[in-house]
């Protein structure tokens, strides 16, 4: 479960970012483009209407493909970060002997 916690690392954050940015481009025209239903009072007619969230929808769909790229990079050099030094510590022991 712990062995090449690096390489898992950067699965991970790949994953994340995949998964951030599909989830943040769904939401962006879910939340964005709402459909609004009116109702006459006088006819009793349903009118329906579409509105656009114009800050929500862009801030979902740049704003979340930004940030899922932000943590991708963090966790993926911490998981290189991590790599590298296995291997420096496998280089340290190896020249002690």
């Amino acid at each position: 479960m712990f062995e090449e916690p690096g390489e898992k690392l950067k699965k991970l954050a790949a994953i994340l970012f995949w998964g951030i940015t599909i989830v943040s481009v769904i939401l962006a025209f879910t939340l964005g483009i709402e459909r609004v239903h009116y109702t006459s009072s006088a006819s009793g007619l349903v009118y329906t209407t579409t509105v656009f969230h114009d800050v929500l929808f862009f801030s979902l769909l740049l704003g979340g493909p930004l940030g899922a790229y932000i943590l991708g990079l963090v966790l993926s050099g911490f998981g290189e970060l991590v790599e590298n030094s296995e291997r420096a510590a496998e280089d340290l022991h190896v020249r002690s002997r």
